[in-house]
């Protein structure tokens, strides 16, 4: 049986408090050798580390995800306008410590700078920058990979890359983009989170970026509970469909799917050293 790593899967959301086990089991069955849980913000970072520790090949992440800032900083008591970020990177690395230093953390993040937030949710490019920085810091200051996101804010998040450059590498997550765009981060160190996007056929410039890149540059992720399949569409997304997409991945690329599976898990474990 070919063997798979979930790269980034949110399997500590509410979705799956109902089946949680019984997914994993199934996952497991279907070849899922171990996931990463992103960190979205500090108060889930504890769940993220226990449920990361109750899984065979489980791993986690820590970071605050830009659609989580704003409601930390109210926690905070910063008014999210008249912030400044002189003290972020040492108060983060001090939150983040305790968990950075432990084995089944493998990665800071997500991270990253989104120009598509909701209203509630919304918080300048500016303060999201400066906030991917401080990340990106603390990821050198402990030498784990960063995990970015990014949605309509590329230039910005490479002139990050470009000030900060990540030492343990990284992945950009749920890449959606051209084959430039692609090479881009690829040429600053971070690898390319390949999803449900490659499953659907109008998304043909992403297609074209993925078939474009080396092995080297790939990592499976399924972003579940979101980031449905093709025909999945308003479904729950889970890491039972990570073979899914391995050999949509494969059929893109022309290649067998034992092979995508074996090189994907070796970046995988290259990149979260486990």
């Amino acid at each position: 049986m070919n063997s798979f790593f979930d790269s980034h899967c949110h399997f500590d959301f509410d979705d799956f408090d109902q089946d949680r086990s019984g997914v994993w089991r199934q996952a497991q069955a279907l070849g899922l050798q171990g996931l990463l849980i992103p960190g979205v913000t500090p108060s889930q970072w504890p769940q993220a580390q226990l449920l990361s520790q109750q899984l065979q090949g489980g791993l986690y992440a820590v970071g605050l995800h830009p659609w989580w800032l704003s409601a930390w900083l109210s926690l905070r008591e910063c008014d999210k306008n008249d912030w400044v970020d002189k003290d972020w990177a040492t108060h983060f690395m001090q939150c983040m410590a305790p968990f950075a230093k432990d084995k089944n953390c493998k990665a800071i993040g997500e991270t990253g700078i989104d120009a598509c937030m909701p209203p509630s949710k919304h918080i300048s490019l500016d303060k999201q920058q400066a906030m991917v920085s401080a990340h990106l810091r603390c990821a050198n200051h402990f030498k784990l990979p960063v995990i970015l996101h990014c949605r309509k804010a590329h230039n910005q998040l490479l002139a990050c890359l470009d000030e900060v450059k990540p030492v343990a590498g990284g992945v950009l997550h749920g890449f959606t983009g051209s084959t430039q765009l692609a090479q881009s981060y690829w040429r600053r160190g971070l690898r390319i989170g390949v999803g449900g996007s490659i499953t659907y056929a109008r998304a043909s410039k992403t297609r074209n970026a993925i078939q474009a890149l080396p092995d080297e540059a790939l990592v499976l992720e399924t972003d579940a509970p979101d980031m449905p399949l093709f025909g999945q569409q308003g479904q729950r997304n889970s890491p039972e469909y990570l073979p899914q997409i391995a050999q949509a991945l494969a059929t893109l690329r022309g290649q067998a799917l034992e092979s995508v599976a074996q090189y994907t898990l070796a970046n995988s474990r290259t990149l979260f050293k486990f």
